[in-house]
């Protein structure tokens, strides 16, 4: 099973819209780019 997730994973970050796309069943799937970043502090602040 963990080929699979390394597969899916693969193809989730390579291919977002395709992949929800044809997991919903759906082609009008819009993909948003969220990023995250964290700088080193431990008080839990977003950079």
């Amino acid at each position: 099973m963990a080929e699979f997730d390394a597969i899916s994973k693969h193809l989730i970050q390579t291919y977002p819209g395709d992949f929800a796309g044809f997991t919903l069943g759906r082609e009008d799937v819009q993909v948003l780019e969220y990023r995250y970043h964290f700088e080193g502090g431990h008080d839990g602040s977003r950079t």
